[in-house]
């Protein structure tokens, strides 16, 4: 009897160990989801964005090789992972969260090409207005002799391009 009750009195303890960890990480997740994030960036590097964000709200943030580029943001009491979120997007990365701490990578990119023969308008005087839409990954290439513009870069980027220069290129 005594050594039932013995195992009985052990099997709920590890019962409630197991359910109090279980507690502690949804514990975890819940305060980097509640934490809120105040901040104004401008042409900052990327990893030295993210150093502030860890050091305000306290969450680990760990850029991997790759991470790189210039954020230029304010934020006002926004979710931190929101805030992330549209940082990261914009940079091409991702952030997976384990516990309290956030690891930032650079995406997996897939760049897509395609070139635009102008009819009315000059490649090199429309390039100008093209080239801030491209991506960090992302390249142009005017030829004046055949007025084209090459685009390689991600496919929205391209389809945002696209656009534009089916607007611009219009008869006078």
């Amino acid at each position: 009897m005594k050594r039932w009750r013995s195992l009985l009195i052990i099997a709920v303890a590890g019962y409630l160990t197991l359910n109090l960890s279980v507690l502690s990480l949804a514990a975890e997740v819940t305060s980097i989801e509640g934490k809120t994030v105040s901040l104004e960036l401008k042409d900052v590097d990327l990893k030295d964005a993210l150093s502030l964000i860890s050091a305000q709200t306290g969450i680990n943030i760990i850029p991997t090789p790759g991470v790189s580029g210039k954020v230029t943001a304010r934020f006002e009491r926004i979710p931190v992972l929101k805030a992330l979120e549209v940082i990261l997007q914009a940079h091409s990365c991702k952030m997976e969260i384990m516990d309290n701490l956030i690891r930032v990578s650079p995406l997996k990119v897939t760049l897509f090409q395609e070139s635009f023969t102008l009819h009315y308008s000059l490649a090199s005087s429309l390039s100008e207005s093209i080239s801030p839409l491209l991506s960090s990954k992302g390249e142009m290439e005017v030829n004046e002799k055949t007025n084209t513009i090459s685009v390689k870069d991600t496919q929205a980027k391209v389809n945002q391009i696209k656009e534009v220069i089916i607007s611009l290129d219009t008869f006078p």
